[in-house]
């Protein structure tokens, strides 16, 4: 008997205990809106705003009737936009948008649910398919520890090629990501917050999954 026992607790005394780890998604879960559109009249002049918006139009549209995927569709009015913009003006106005205008749009819950995570003494990662220069000053104020979002690819000249750097970081892309990241998820207890289809696979890997919700665990529906 003493002899099992002695079994039981070195087994548990060698077990490795797992760190706890919250993800967040941002658009529609910490924040109200879709960052993307807001962003592109932030950084625009009203005039080419809307020059360039005409111009998206056929994208949107092959995009509505499914002849092109989100990530080509993102990336071809991302080229629109910014094909050819200085690296350093970009990164410039994306910490003002980040600094002034997203905090205009986070949820309240979403800030204490956070916060509740954090004095937890949880590693909290903001797991995005918004443009990663816009999301990184308000996540380090926020206090994740950790940012991963969609890359913009930067040309030998400094100037941006209007391409991404990688996948669009939503879907499966999350979780390679993350894998990328942290390594073994399976030495994690996770939680995980998101709003959309785009965080059905984040969401499928965590014990404690919010779907549009941060006070009762909600799967993601079947």
């Amino acid at each position: 008997m003493i002899t099992v026992q002695k079994e039981v607790i070195k087994r548990k005394f060698e077990m490795k205990i797992k760190k706890t780890v919250a993800l967040f998604d941002f658009d529609g879960t910490l924040i109200r809106v879709d960052s993307f559109p807001r962003f592109l009249w932030f950084y625009t002049a009203p005039l080419k705003f809307l020059q360039k918006s005409l111009c998206s139009i056929p994208v949107l549209l092959k995009y509505a009737f499914g002849l092109v995927d989100n990530h080509t569709a993102k990336e071809k009015i991302f080229m629109i936009f910014f094909e050819g913009t200085k690296k350093n003006e970009f990164i410039k106005k994306a910490k003002l948008f980040s600094e002034f205008i997203i905090p205009h749009f986070v949820r309240d819950e979403a800030v204490s649910k956070l916060q509740l995570h954090l004095k937890q003494k949880h590693q909290c990662i903001l797991v995005s398919a918004s443009i990663e220069d816009y999301l990184t000053s308000w996540a380090e104020g926020a206090g994740f520890s950790k940012l991963l979002a969609t890359r913009m690819e930067v040309d030998d000249n400094g100037n941006l090629t209007g391409k991404f750097a990688g996948r669009n970081c939503e879907g499966p892309e999350k979780v390679r990501r993350l894998k990328e990241t942290l390594g073994a998820l399976e030495e994690y207890e996770i939680y995980a917050y998101g709003d959309s289809k785009g965080d059905k696979n984040l969401l499928e890997i965590a014990e404690h999954q919010f779907y549009k919700s941060f006070k009762k665990e909600r799967r993601y529906p079947d």
